[in-house]
């Protein structure tokens, strides 16, 4: 009885380990790629793919994932004695829409499958990574517009088999010879085979100082900035000043009646060797401009070849009544692109006392810089005709139907994907995610419109998304400045600090200036490597290397502004809440040294700074200059730092686009 007992255990033990094992035979995982390039497919033979397929398998366990961006669908299917028809009546059904995602797939693997159908043209448009399945994976492409590259990298990462019945469309000389190649195989087999394995220095707003104190009729407190004597309390920007009584005695150089005195101020030699900023040109002048008793004098030239040298040994410093310092938006506003450096205003006894004793004048007035318009026309005045076709919609499975029939007409349109998107995401999260990524996958190689989505997933705080897209587009790209940058901030967007630091001190350290000059840049790369060292230190271990970045800066407000495109030709005008504004301009005609360089070096980005800024909305006004209309959008992105460099520090994202003349303007507000 023992024995038989041991034997009949040993037979279940036995059974039961056989029958586990050949349960693990039958599980597999068909995924179906339904983006939107993949209505392209033919799907007759991916159906005769299958139906030789389950011939061989007659009995399996089928686990159905449909995927784009993410999994859309997933179903259970038990196929017995090789019928697979509910499979492909499901498959029938599939909606093809968004981009395409492959780590969506690897998600849906468990230990119990041991094989994966994988039916997809390989253009991932959703992030970089080639995911590895863990198990035997077959790849079946129908889709003539296939991406080869792409699928030779899932073959490899995943030691698959590609089946390929995707005519491609070459020249029609190649075409022929392919045509009589498979001819010939044909004839040769009597059939087609299916298995075989395919082969194959512009103006910058660096301070803008509003004073805070209530004005006060009498007396009437001046400033000297270049325009004549202003009311301080109406200042509105960065100037610094001191009379004679701060001025050395008994001096007989005038650089020492200027050295020391101001902060941000580097005197080398004598004054026509005077910086404000860092060097911006290699060719032009990086030294401020001295304006002596209102008329502006000669520069020194520091750029290559330079003979220009300015001399002021004849100015008397017993004679210095006051000097200011007008940096940013003082000295543009003054003198234009002479003051792009900064402006150092003397002025001398005797000029002072040949003056006429008058009530002091606000000048500044005369200069035609008080912002006239509406600050609210930036909304739209109605919206587009698709979107309220989608809302005449009773549930968003009947919108998204109205929505997959629009589109046809808009696919060159980010707006329209975008706006649709808005729509969708109060009603349907997953549908609205799908229909974003479209931009993603009708621009795959187009740098400008994918950051153009990297905007919009910043703006929505979706930082793992934009990370995807700035990943592809460094990818496009390796040497453009933007894409370095803006991956940097998506680095630290999700805690990658180590990343973000290894683009950063690329760009600052700008090794190879010969192809990629990054200097146009050092702005903002500068305090972005300051911030993250300040922040995130521990996380990076930083060096000796990294002493110059130690010490944080501290601003009411740091201000980039970005832009998707490195020609794009346009202006901003820097509103306070006075209304009164700064205009800086990104166009070959405004600074053409600064505007071909940014081209070249694919460098899209601007950084302004508030320092004890009015309280109150600032406004950034976007005024396009393009000449002609651009055959694809622009947008400008606005990432603002509150509080920047202090523990209260906050961050702001927003986007609009380059509106064209006559089109709604566009604005970014800034809220002290």
């Amino acid at each position: 009885m023992l024995k038989k007992g041991l034997h009949f255990l040993f037979v279940v033990f036995v059974t039961g380990q056989l029958y586990s094992q050949a349960d693990a035979t039958k599980q597999m995982v068909l995924a179906w790629d339904c983006s939107f390039s993949m209505q392209n497919r033919e799907l007759e033979s991916d159906f005769k793919f299958l139906d030789n397929y389950f011939k061989r398998n007659p009995d399996l366990k089928v686990r159905l994932v449909f995927f784009a961006n993410e999994v859309v669908d997933t179903s259970e299917f038990q196929v017995v004695g090789g019928i697979w028809e509910p499979i492909q009546e499901k498959l029938k059904t599939a909606v093809y829409d968004g981009a395409t995602n492959f780590k969506a797939v690897e998600n849906q693997i468990s230990l119990e499958q041991n094989e994966l159908l994988l039916f997809t043209d390989g253009a991932q448009t959703f992030g970089l990574a080639v995911p590895d399945f863990g198990i035997k994976t077959l790849i079946i492409n129908s889709n003539p517009y296939k991406e080869q590259n792409d699928l030779n990298a899932l073959l490899v990462a995943n030691k698959g088999r590609l089946f390929d019945y995707g005519r491609p469309l070459f020249s029609e000389k190649a075409a022929q010879l392919v045509a009589s190649k498979e001819e010939e195989e044909t004839t040769a087999n009597n059939q087609p085979t299916p298995d075989s394995l395919a082969t194959g220095p512009g103006f910058r707003l660096d301070e803008v100082v509003v004073q805070e104190k209530k004005r006060i009729e009498n007396p009437v407190e001046t400033q000297n900035i270049g325009n004549g004597e202003v009311d301080k309390n109406r200042l509105g920007v960065a100037a610094q000043s001191i009379g004679e009584e701060r001025l050395p005695s008994g001096s007989t150089n005038v650089v020492e009646s200027v050295q020391g005195k101001f902060s941000g101020v580097e005197v080398k030699q004598d004054l026509s060797h005077i910086k404000m900023r860092t060097d911006n040109s290699m060719q032009l002048s990086n030294y401020g401009l001295i304006v002596l008793d209102g008329i502006p004098q000669q520069q020194t030239s520091s750029g290559k070849g330079s003979t220009t040298e300015a001399n002021f040994g004849f100015i008397d410093p017993e004679n210095i009544a006051d000097i200011t310092v007008l940096k940013g938006m003082a000295a543009t506003t003054r003198y234009g692109t002479l003051g792009a450096n900064g402006v150092i205003l003397i002025t001398t006894k005797s000029a002072k006392g040949a003056k006429v004793a008058s009530k002091p004048v606000d000048r500044a007035r005369l200069t035609n810089n008080i912002y006239k318009g509406d600050l609210t026309s930036g909304k739209k005045d109605s919206e587009p005709s698709y979107i309220k076709e989608l809302k005449t919609n009773t549930n968003s499975d009947m919108a998204y139907a109205t929505y997959l029939l629009q589109r046809t007409d808009h696919l060159s349109s980010p707006a329209y994907f975008m706006e649709v998107y808005d729509y969708f995401k109060a009603i349907d999260v997953a549908k609205a995610q799908r229909i974003l990524s479209n931009i993603a996958e009708l621009n795959a190689k187009n740098s400008s419109l994918l950051r153009v989505l990297a905007y919009k997933y910043d703006v929505e705080g979706a930082s793992a998304n934009a990370f995807k897209i700035n990943e592809q587009i460094l990818d496009l790209d390796d040497r453009s400045s933007q894409a370095k940058f803006e991956l940097a901030l998506s680095a630290e967007n999700t805690k990658k600090y180590g990343l973000a630091y290894t683009q950063l001190t690329e760009l600052a350290e700008n090794k190879n200036p010969q192809e990629n000059d990054y200097a146009v840049m050092n702005k903002p790369v500068t305090n972005e490597l300051r911030n993250l060292l300040h922040t995130e230190g521990t996380n990076i271990s930083p060096t000796e290397k990294d002493r110059p970045y130690a010490n944080q800066v501290h601003f009411d407000a740091r201000i980039l502004v970005m832009w998707s495109k490195s020609t794009a030709e346009f202006e901003l005008q820097i509103i306070n809440p006075d209304k009164r504004f700064f205009t800086w301009e990104h166009s070959e005609f405004g600074d053409r040294q600064r505007y071909l360089s940014d081209v070249k070096n694919d460098a899209n980005t601007e950084e302004f700074q508030l320092i004890d800024a009015q309280k109150g909305d600032w406004y950034i006004k976007v005024n396009d200059l393009a000449e002609f209309a651009t055959l694809e959008p622009v947008y400008l992105k606005c990432v603002v730092f509150y509080n920047f460099g202090l523990p209260s520090q906050r961050k702001e994202v927003q986007m609009v686009p380059l509106a064209s003349e006559g089109d709604n303007e566009s604005f970014f507000r800034i809220r002290l």
